[in-house]
């Protein structure tokens, strides 16, 4: 099933925040764009959920560390060992992966490290792997990985040490990789495409955009700030796309505008959408409280001022 894109879609009314380095600001609709921390060439973002620890993977070819942004200050320290291209980072909070917890799964253009702190050891090199270039790692739950490879044209997985190739003769540019409803891996591609792979052989072109370029994917569960779907990042346009319903049978939500140059998108452990950009920002989506909230937030402090007279 092949599904075209409404022309007409309603961004509504937003909040503007100014960022440094961009010339226009970006706008969310319902969200303050806040300014989380400035990273070097950050890329693909990954949460240590237990401390809120934020690691991120870098785009440069010369060799450097990855980054991890401190979830009690926002302090920003270089993690693992030099690395080249390693763009997709991965933190594998029970060791099942890369075999002791709190290790960082790492994607080069050289391999699949296992990065600590001040060092990285390969897991799988391309020539044993069948790989080329790991873009972005999502998790199963359940100990695999599975990771986009954009040189290879391919989604694969990581079990136990192997990897095996799951999705092949994908788009050249195949970049964004979510896990949707019952397990099924989504794809999105410069060619404006998104894809559901739900078994082996089993890929279907599901939305088509002319002239979009989907590159970053991220799936909401709704059970943080924003619903439940897909949210892919249009780099044609600078928006953020929510498509909420998993038919695929309506438009997608214009979620924000002015959003370029994106590298990566996250949610946080605090249910925030998390979002890197050449820029060398990563900032975030913070909900504005609806204003009865406000109110309501109003009436128990003037309650708590009336307690201490």
């Amino acid at each position: 099933m092949q599904r075209m894109k409404s022309a007409s879609w309603m961004t509504g009314a937003g909040v503007l925040t100014l960022s440094a380095g961009l010339a226009v600001a970006q706008t969310a609709t319902g969200f303050t764009v806040e300014s989380y921390a400035d990273v070097i060439e950050p890329r693909r973002l990954s949460f240590d959920a237990a401390t809120g620890d934020l690691y991120v993977g870098h785009g440069s070819n010369s060799a450097r560390e990855i980054s991890v942004v401190s979830g009690a200050d926002q302090s920003v320290a270089t993690f693992g060992g030099l690395l080249s291209d390693a763009d997709a980072v991965y933190f594998d909070s029970d060791g099942m992966l890369t075999g002791l917890a709190g290790q960082v799964l790492v994607g080069s253009g050289t391999g699949l490290f296992a990065a600590a702190n001040g060092s990285s050891t390969p897991l799988v090199l391309p020539a044993t792997g069948g790989f080329s270039n790991p873009t972005e790692f999502v998790s199963d739950g359940a100990g695999t990985v599975y990771f986009t490879d954009y040189q290879g044209m391919a989604v694969l997985s990581l079990n136990g040490g192997s990897v095996s190739p799951v999705v092949t003769g994908l788009a050249p540019t195949v970049e964004g990789l979510a896990i949707g409803p019952g397990g099924t891996l989504y794809t999105s591609d410069r060619s404006g495409t998104l894809r559901s792979h739900s078994g082996p052989g089993d890929t279907q072109d599901i939305w088509t955009s002319a002239g979009a370029e989907y590159r970053w994917m991220t799936e909401s569960d709704g059970s943080g700030s924003i619903g439940e779907g897909l949210i892919v990042w249009d780099q044609t346009s600078s928006e953020l796309l929510l498509f909420e319903d998993y038919e695929f049978s309506m438009a997608p939500t214009v979620l924000g505008t002015s959003f370029g140059g994106v590298k990566g998108l996250e949610f946080g452990p605090d249910g925030y959408l998390y979002i890197s950009n050449s820029a060398d920002q990563i900032l975030r989506l913070v909900p504005i409280p609806a204003p009865g909230a406000l109110a309501g937030l109003g009436v128990g402090l003037l309650a708590l001022g009336r307690r201490r007279d």
